[in-house]
Parts: structure tokens; sequence; C-alpha cells
């Protein structure tokens, strides 16, 4: 088993929920809210929380399980009422994004004392939590990609509307990624997962000023990803294969919660998935593909290499530029995924037509609030990867 801290606590392994009675109790938790999504509790994933809990004297008093495809304002404010009622004080969730985004809402929510997704930019937002909620992330298969990171997505089916909390309250305390809590899943999904872990992880050498901490989970996800995920797309079966790219997800979202957000990559995508009711880790994977290619990587963006091959590998020895023996690699191990599985490569392959391009670039120049990022910019990157 494997504990890194950080501002979240990463645990890894076999059996590591297990621990979560002693983990809740470090803290001081004793009544417990489990927020799950459908498939969390049709497979019987919530009754191997509980059954952790059996003989400890944390309570979990309540569970929600009505969550669907995504995340809702209903889901996060019956989330709230439920946690004040029964007076809470901990939150597990356990199921893929919309799951962890209801539970991120609710925290949100709770944190700041208020009690309607609605009411969030209205009121005047304290400098200190009204209440401390823990927030336990048990993602099932290969996560989303979202656990680490101090964002929330909610919708409002009436008002059509999503709102979008991005503040230090939606973080996770603890995320736990446990063998029990994978499944067999399509190759397809594998190859998206692993490509977005990359993509996420990738962008932590975009930058000379990173933190190291980022760094160190960007390596290990880079690594486990060249390493399983190949394997894993091959023989899906494998529990340990599944863990690993369990693993690499969880790493690469730890890594990009230390960054902070892209400010093309992350807006762009949200818009693309929302319209097409697309995959968002398959739509950020294929802009990552290209975006590397037009912007100025660095020096700093070669030390990805280390990660990418073995260390005897002639490329890091190469007279030609690391980076861009980097960008190299990255680009094969694109190619050679889709010689195994058909993997959505491009944006067309999602139905977007091409004089769709300019109405999305349009959609992001409403919310872009990056003065540096132009419109030609946008356009330039969807024509790439359309």
């Amino acid at each position: 088993m494997i504990n890194y801290e950080n501002t979240i606590k990463l645990m890894v392994g076999e059996n590591v929920i297990s621990n979560l009675p002693y983990t809740f109790k470090q803290r001081d938790c004793q009544r417990i809210m489990i927020v799950c999504d459908e498939p969390a509790y049709r497979l019987g994933y919530v009754d191997l929380i509980k059954y952790a809990f059996i003989s400890d004297p944390v309570d979990i008093v309540y569970a929600y399980k009505g969550i669907r495809d995504i995340a809702t304002t209903k889901d996060v404010e019956e989330i709230v009422k439920q946690y004040k009622f029964l007076k809470c004080d901990g939150i597990i969730a356990i199921g893929k994004k919309a799951a962890i985004m209801a539970a991120k809402g609710a925290k949100v929510l709770l944190t700041e004392g208020i009690r309607y997704c609605n009411h969030y930019r209205a009121n005047a937002l304290t400098e200190y939590p009204t209440q401390n909620v823990y927030l336990f992330c048990v993602p099932i298969n290969f996560g989303s990609g979202f656990e680490a990171l101090p964002v929330a997505r909610i919708y409002d089916k009436e008002a059509n509307i999503i709102y979008e909390f991005n503040t230090a309250y939606a973080e996770t305390n603890v995320l736990v990624l446990d063998t029990k809590m994978t499944d067999i899943i399509p190759p397809k999904a594998i190859a998206t997962y692993g490509l977005f872990a990359l993509s996420l992880s990738l962008e932590s050498y975009l930058d000379d000023d990173t933190p190291m901490i980022s760094k160190a989970y960007a390596d290990t996800a880079i690594s486990t990803v060249y390493r399983y995920l190949q394997k894993c797309i091959l023989k899906n079966a494998n529990k340990e294969y599944r863990l690993k790219m369990l693993e690499a997800v969880g790493y690469a979202s730890c890594s990009y919660a230390a960054i902070g957000k892209n400010n093309l990559l992350s807006p762009l995508s949200d818009i693309i998935s929302d319209k097409y009711l697309a995959n968002y880790a398959n739509i950020y994977a294929i802009l990552f593909r290209q975006y590397v290619k037009t912007v100025d990587v660095g020096r700093a963006f070669g030390y990805s290499l280390n990660a990418m091959v073995e260390p005897n590998d002639y490329a890091l020895y190469a007279k030609e530029s690391r980076a861009q023996k980097a960008l190299a690699e990255i680009e094969g191990l694109y190619n050679k995924i889709n010689e195994y599985v058909d993997f959505n490569a491009k944006l067309s392959d999602f139905d977007v037509k091409e004089e769709d391009l300019e109405v999305i670039a349009d959609q992001f120049s409403l919310i872009n609030e990056d003065e540096s990022i132009t419109k030609e910019d946008v356009m330039q990157l969807l024509k790439a990867a359309f």
C-alpha cells in the first residue's frame, strides 16, 4: 500500500478501502453520508464500503443513490438537505464523474452555508468555512480525472444552465484507488482515460514554474500509462493492469490539481462535450494532441521524455531536442492506440461539423478571460483537431 500526502491524501492498493474507518477517525468524523451513482450501487461497490465499517463505531447514516449520467442541482440540493438533517460530518463519493461532481457541489454549498446552487453567486462568500466537510472520493473503473480537481460542474435542468464552482472548497480530502473498485470495461474506454491521464500529466511540463509535487505525480502517471495502457487494452480482464490504469488517472488528476486548469483546453472541452453530449476525457485528449504541436514547448517539456522511455533508451541522448523527441513519442502512442482500438481520434467522430467550429470558437470567446488567447488561436486548434 502507498500513501502520498499533499493537500490531498492519496490511498492506493489492494483493499485500501478497509483503512477508511481509521482515516475517518483521524479527522474526527462519526456520521458519514454516501453519495453514489446507479452503477456503483448496482455493482455492489456501496456494499463493499459498508462492509469496511461493519465493526467500527463510525456510522454510515445515509446513502444517496439517485445520480444518473450528470450531476444536477436537484441531486446537490437533496444531498445538502439530508446532510444537514442527519447531522453528518463527512461524505464518501463512490462512482463515476457525476457522483464525484455532485458530492463536490454539495461540499461547496455546505462549506459556504448556502442551501441552493443558484444562490451561490448571489451570496457574499465567506473567507473562512462555516463548517468543515470532509470528502472522500472512491472512483470506480478508471475514474474521471476530476477526482482531485477543485472544481464542480452542476447542471440545472429547469434553467438549462451549468453552474461551475471553481473553489478550494470543492477539493477532495482523500482519494482512494482500490483494485476492488475496478471492473472489466471496453478497450475503447481504457484508451480514452489512458490518453486523458497522459494529457493532464504532460501539462505539468509546459511551464518551467510548475511545482515539484505536480511533476512527481505527473512522472508516475506518464510512466504508468506508457507501461500499462497497451497491456490493459489487450488484456482488460487483468486486475493488475486495471488497477495501474486507475492509478494513472488518479495521479494525473493530482498533478493537474497542483497547476490549475488550462485556460484554453478546459473550457473548450466543456463547451464541446456539453454541446455534443460527448465524453469530456475523450475531447480533452483529442485537443491536447494538437495543442502541444501548436504551443512553443520549452526545454522543461523535454524532461517528460524521461518518464516515457527506458533509462537506457537512445532517445534520451539523441542530438535532437528532447522536447521534439517527447512530441514524437506522444504522437507515436496515439497512433499505436489507434491500431488496437477504434479510439475517437478527431472531433468529427462526435458529429461535429466543419461549419460548427466557428460557433464553438464564438462560444469560447464569450467566456474567455485570458486575453492572450485569441479567436484565431481557438480556430487553429479546432481545425487541427477536426
